[in-house]
């Protein structure tokens, strides 16, 4: 029913000829997902890293011995 009203709106002959069949296979997910969690986890690292150095900075600028 949904799918009728869609391909109404759409002219005739544009997108209605087209069959796609579209997964994602158990390898290719589990790589992706691997590529997300590292994605997330090399930018918490790299976040922190950035930000301890900054207050670090900071504190030696603003409590310097003379």
């Amino acid at each position: 029913m949904i799918g009728n009203t869609l391909f109404s709106i759409i002219p005739k002959g544009s997108f209605t000829n087209f069959i796609v069949f579209a997964y994602i296979d158990p390898g290719s997910g589990s790589i992706l997902l691997q590529f997300l969690i590292a994605t997330l986890v090399g930018a918490a690292f790299y976040f922190r890293r950035f930000i301890t150095t900054l207050i670090h900075s900071i504190r030696n600028k603003l409590f310097r011995k003379h």
